[in-house]
């Protein structure tokens, strides 16, 4: 598994000409792929690469599953920005492995246009879909596990159109005898096409994190601590704390480096065939975000 992991990893560093992660201040293009994926991520304010029952967006090697996962869901963006995500994701057990994808949708209209001059020249629309498939499996060292995504997708910005592909791995060591975990991954290691006359940049991401689980009884505390280095933003260092209880979860996180941050909360709950989640994003300047998700399990 680890050996297709790193081949993969190479050979699209090797496709991209420049170094991915040298790009200015929001320079990149396909933005979607940086941003909160499901409202446990934005509840977290982006922790968990090393977190129990971690996402696919939060590292690809996720935890062994023993049920097929279908989850929808949606993320408004904040308020000042206006516009919305949508997703849908899968995870099918096959043995210790588990496959895994999801597909993505970010749209925004009436985008105000300006020129050279800051004149306003009307307004446009823009838009990013991606999808993703990979899988999980163990390795032969107890507690670690790898996984890889590979993706493809298409930005679009008034009338100028991308194509993109790119892989994310993930390695996560969490000892049955511990209560620690610790995760890094690799998201969005690619390149785009054109766009007008300049080709798109992946935002690629490199974060890695820990975990502690406490037990009270039927408590489960896990404070978790990222770092979290995307190739346009500042580092950011993403501080979290999940409670859970008989199903239950209740979330915060707060991004420590990110001008204007507020802290995020969610809540959620996961039953033997059905789970729900709801999560909210707060940012000083930009207003709240509020998001969504439905969980089926069979």
């Amino acid at each position: 598994m680890i050996r297709p992991l790193f081949a993969l990893l190479a050979a699209t560093s090797a496709l991209a000409a420049d170094n991915p992660f040298d790009l200015p201040l929001g320079g990149s293009g396909f933005k979607l792929l940086k941003a909160s994926a499901s409202p446990r991520d934005q509840a977290l304010s982006g922790a968990g690469a090393g977190g129990p029952g971690i996402e696919t967006s939060a590292n690809p090697a996720t935890d062994s599953v023993d049920h097929t996962t279908i989850s929808a869901g949606w993320i408004q963006n904040y308020g000042q920005i206006g516009g919305s995500q949508q997703d849908a994701r899968w995870e099918i057990p096959y043995g210790g492995w588990t496959a895994e994808g999801r597909l993505r949708y970010q749209g925004f209209s009436n985008l105000p246009g300006r020129d050279d001059q800051d004149q306003i020249t009307g307004s446009y629309a823009a838009s990013t879909w991606a999808l993703e498939g990979g899988a999980s499996a163990p390795l032969p060292w107890e507690g670690l596990r790898a996984g890889f995504l590979v993706g493809a997708g298409m930005d679009a910005v008034s009338d100028a159109t991308s194509w993109g592909g790119w892989i994310s791995g993930g390695l996560r060591w969490a000892p049955a005898q511990h209560p620690w975990a610790a995760g890094i991954e690799i998201q969005n290691l690619g390149m785009g096409t054109l766009s007008g006359q300049y080709r798109e940049r992946l935002p690629a991401v490199v974060q890695t994190g820990v975990s502690w689980t406490q037990r009270w009884g039927d408590w489960a505390v896990v404070p978790m601590a990222d770092l979290r280095l995307v190739a346009d933003e500042s580092p950011v260092v993403p501080l979290a704390l999940e409670a859970r209880w008989n199903g239950i979860s209740l979330r915060t996180g707060f991004p420590v480096g990110r001008p204007e941050a507020m802290p995020s909360f969610g809540l959620g709950y996961l039953g033997d065939s059905w789970g729900i989640d709801a999560g909210l994003g707060w940012h000083a300047a930009l207003g709240f975000a509020p998001s969504g998700q439905l969980t089926l399990r069979f």
